[in-house]
């Protein structure tokens, strides 16, 4: 389901979308799931484990939060409101379907699975928060710049760890995404300009507050992450506020075990 654009922030109190949770995430609708199981899993363990067939698809260790944010197509940041349990606590959701589905399909029939089994509602505003703003450094941009056809070891990607973002032959918004959603877990709009494809390398100290964290070593005398952006990119994330659109959590409730 793609979130609902409001016109005039001036009326934005008064401006809340409310969001049908049978409506479908796509263009038609697909049938529920032909039989569909939901179980708390009390395993302890890290980590979120997910199956996907053409008729079958199953979560293992998924705190709800990370369901509700996955079926539609939500950053972290954009889901409001949701208590502390459906962070803390983690479902192994197995579902499948009568016939083939796609996973747009399949994603319609867990939002209504979620809606019946966890009584979820909520509705859809967009909301003037706190972002970032890309821009270019003073000095200029620092990352290598890729030509095209240009013969290379490396054909592209990227690598992200918890302090180490290495990129090959990539746009910026590609830069843009890893930041906002792996570690900043806040919205950034590309003001820079690039259009070219860079290969890139940042090396930071993460703190607490960064979202991807998963406990590996970094170096405690490194730059910060908006430090590191700087001197290492020749980019720099400016503080400011603009128009998000966000899900709130109205209402939802521990399901039955099955």
């Amino acid at each position: 389901m793609r979130p609902e654009r409001l016109i005039g922030m001036n009326c934005l109190a008064r401006a809340i979308v409310a969001i049908a949770l049978s409506a479908p995430l796509g263009g038609q609708t697909a049938a529920d799931f032909e039989v569909a199981s939901i179980k708390a899993n009390h395993s302890g363990r890290n980590g979120i484990g997910n199956h996907f067939t053409e008729q079958q698809m199953s979560w293992t260790n998924a705190p709800l939060f990370v369901l509700i944010a996955n079926t539609y197509r939500l950053r972290n940041y954009q889901v409001i409101g949701a208590p502390a349990w459906t962070h803390s606590e983690n479902w192994d959701i197995d579902a499948k379907s009568a016939g083939k589905t796609t996973m747009a399909e399949k994603n319609e029939m867990l939002a209504r699975l979620l809606a019946a089994r966890f009584q979820l509602q909520f509705h859809r505003e967009t909301r003037e928060l706190p972002i970032y703003k890309l821009v270019i450094a003073k000095g200029g941009v620092k990352m290598k710049e890729v030509k095209d056809g240009e013969k290379r070891d490396h054909p592209g990607g990227i690598s992200n760890r918890d302090s180490h973002l290495v990129g090959w032959a990539q746009p910026v918004n590609m830069l843009v995404s890893f930041l906002s959603g792996s570690y900043l877990n806040q919205p950034i709009v590309d003001e820079t300009g690039l259009t070219a494809k860079y290969d890139f390398d940042l090396q930071w100290t993460p703190d607490p507050t960064q979202a991807y964290q998963r406990g590996e070593a970094a170096d405690p005398t490194g730059p910060s992450l908006f430090a590191a952006i700087q001197e290492q990119l020749g980019l720099k994330l400016e503080a400011a506020k603009g128009p998000v659109e966000v899900l709130i959590i109205d209402h939802v409730e521990r399901p039955t075990e099955n």
